[in-house]
């Protein structure tokens, strides 16, 4: 875990250019289709996010919420 409390694996990832939610999301051996239940984010545009589209307040807010995230740390790696 890194001093920001990203994990090394999912920092790594993202330096490789895993779209960061798809990095975290693998990271918590989550499925889209698991994340899109547990935040009631359409499939379709949950694919569209984990392939790194930026998400809406509500959206990135409740994909924080379900990989167990901060989500200032989640928007601050997405805006990047």
């Amino acid at each position: 875990m890194r001093h920001d409390g990203i994990p090394e694996e999912v920092f790594e990832a993202i330096e490789d250019g895993v779209p960061p939610i798809r990095a975290f999301r693998v990271e918590t051996e989550i499925t889209v289709g698991e994340l899109a239940e547990d935040t009631g984010i359409p499939m379709q545009r949950l694919n569209a996010i984990d392939d790194g589209a930026a998400p809406e307040d509500e959206e990135l807010k409740a994909i924080s919420e379900a990989l167990h995230v901060p989500s200032d740390v989640l928007a601050e790696i997405v805006a990047v």
